[in-house]
């Protein structure tokens, strides 16, 4: 347990502060007899506050109102709360919004089934996909040759033939 405040509102109702706690829950005091539910917790921090939802259930062997499901967020920024108050460090702005700047969820990173069906890509055999290019452009070169090819040959040959002859 530490000292140190917290402030904490259940059910709308602001209970006080609190002076004694730990990662675990709050020390159980007069004040707190009838308080269990769920509430918001306020940490004072450089003249603001840093509020956590918590809920909270009393734990009488233990003597304190013990925190349940506690987010990774919430649990983060009270642990790094909680260890700077033990050591004795003087808590940094920078270090606490570093505590509070963690993902709410954390994401899965693998590849479902479907994902990885989906990225693949289905190709023909080589063989298949040449022989279906070069069918392709033979029959594209054989279309092209009468109206594109035939012309310019005839062209080159009447333009070019009596020069050769006229050469030799």
């Amino acid at each position: 347990m530490v000292r140190a405040p917290l402030i904490l509102d259940v059910e709308g109702q602001r209970i006080g502060s609190i002076d004694r706690w730990s990662l675990e829950g709050i020390a159980l005091t007069p004040e707190l007899d009838n308080v269990a539910g769920f509430g918001l917790l306020t940490i004072p921090f450089h003249g603001f506050g840093i509020t956590l939802q918590v809920q909270l259930v009393r734990d009488q062997q233990a003597g304190i109102l013990r925190f349940i499901n506690l987010g990774n967020r919430e649990f983060g920024v009270l642990w790094h709360f909680y260890r700077e108050i033990v050591t004795g460090r003087a808590i940094s702005i920078d270090r606490m919004i570093s505590a509070m700047d963690v993902p709410l969820d954390l994401v899965p990173m693998q590849e479902t089934a479907s994902e990885r069906k989906a990225g693949q890509a289905s190709v023909l055999p080589r063989f298949l996909r040449t022989a279906f290019f070069v069918c392709l452009f033979s029959g594209m070169a054989f279309l092209a040759y009468r109206p594109i090819v035939m012309p310019a040959v005839a062209e080159y040959c009447a333009d070019v033939g009596p020069r050769l002859m006229a050469s030799r």
